[in-house]
């Protein structure tokens, strides 16, 4: 298993920044992956860059859900135990600047896109330029039919 917070390969590039985006890129990141986040603006880009390249993450499931109680939580808590953890050092870009970026980093090696079923496809082809036949693109959502429309 890879350090925590340590690079171990190929950078992985995560296109849709919302809940299901952040949470996957902040756990690669947490298994030591080198990861950037691919955002709609350059202004976006900017801003997650200027917070510091940090997602923080609160795992209040445990605590949430119902079926907490089958697993094991313990009752000398105070409650208050909530406190998030960070995946720091992320990357961000905008989906424009891969295209007049010439250095190594617009070529995309792994995409994992996040986005809602319905903006999949577009969000693909904003990318595909920084794509080859080697890359391994990883779609998380749910819905059907954006594999066979990327194959087309």
């Amino acid at each position: 298993m890879a350090l925590e917070g340590r690079s171990t390969g190929s950078r992985i590039h995560v296109l849709g920044a919302g809940a299901v985006g952040l949470l996957f890129a902040a756990h690669l990141r947490k298994s030591g992956h080198s990861i950037t986040l691919l955002l709609r603006s350059q202004a976006s880009a900017e801003r997650f860059s200027r917070s510091g390249g940090r997602i923080s993450v609160v795992d209040d499931w445990a605590r949430s859900q119902p079926s907490r109680k089958l697993l094991r939580v313990d009752s000398s808590s105070s409650g208050n135990d909530m406190v998030p953890w960070l995946a720091e050092d992320i990357q961000a870009m905008s989906t424009a600047s891969l295209h007049n970026d010439k250095d190594q980093q617009s070529h995309i090696d792994k995409l994992v896109i996040t986005t809602k079923a319905h903006d999949a496809l577009q969000a693909y082809w904003s990318v595909r330029g920084s794509l080859n036949s080697k890359s391994t693109v990883v779609l998380l959502q749910n819905g059907m039919g954006t594999y066979e429309a990327i194959q087309r």
